[in-house]
């Protein structure tokens, strides 16, 4: 009874926080290029109290998504080695996300509201570089979630008891979306649609894997 009540707790965690996520994604400025932080500026400037409501909202998504998926993991797959390592990329990806958005939610709004008061070259290198970390750390928390994912459906496959195709699928778009993280590092002026295209997939089998767990017969 225990056991399914957590399942259920840890599927309506993933499914809840992935589609606050997705709510967020949509609402925040489509600058998935790390050296794209000048051309977001303006917009942090004129809708503050937009850009630190879609943060909140994006702290609350990635806090009951991680936590969802480091709990569920164990629930569906055991406690073997694969599944235990998810679990903490899960919490270290939670960990790195949390970070990245306070500092989003403080040193961000406060460049950009002070951009006038000081000199606009210095201004301008400090926030290229703020922004460039936070969109690298950001990625490199995914990659990491991505790895966990891999290592899900890795369990999955050996147990054998949950569905096969789940388990592979797993394994490939885990893999894709930790291929595409990449990728988009290394063609930043691409960087939106290879994360669309690798990313989006893996996205959509954590929110399958969180139906799963919500209907986990016991």
């Amino acid at each position: 009874m225990i056991r399914a009540f957590g399942s259920r707790f840890c599927g309506t965690a993933i499914m809840a926080g992935g589609l606050l996520l997705l709510l967020a994604s949509v609402l925040h400025p489509p600058a998935a290029n790390p050296w794209s932080g000048m051309r977001v500026i303006p917009h942090i400037a004129d809708s503050t109290v937009y850009w630190q409501f879609d943060h909140v909202l994006m702290l609350v998504a990635v806090f009951l998504l991680f936590t969802g998926l480091a709990a569920g993991s164990a629930i569906l797959t055991g406690n073997g080695t694969a599944s235990r390592a998810a679990s903490w990329l899960f919490i270290a990806s939670l960990t790195i996300w949390i970070l990245v958005i306070a500092m989003e939610l403080t040193l961000m709004p406060t460049i950009a509201q002070n951009w006038g008061r000081v000199p606009p070259k210095e201004t301008a290198v400090l926030f290229t570089g703020i922004f460039a970390f936070g969109i690298m750390a950001g990625d490199f928390a995914m990659m990491l979630a991505w790895i966990a994912v891999m290592l899900i459906g890795l369990e999955m496959l050996q147990l054998g008891d949950v569905s096969r195709w789940l388990a592979m699928s797993g394994i490939v778009l885990g893999g894709l979306g930790a291929a595409g993280i990449a990728a988009s590092l290394l063609l930043p002026n691409w960087s939106l649609p290879i994360l669309l295209g690798t990313s989006g997939p893996a996205f959509l089998w954590v929110l399958i894997f969180g139906w799963s767990l919500f209907y986990k017969e016991h």
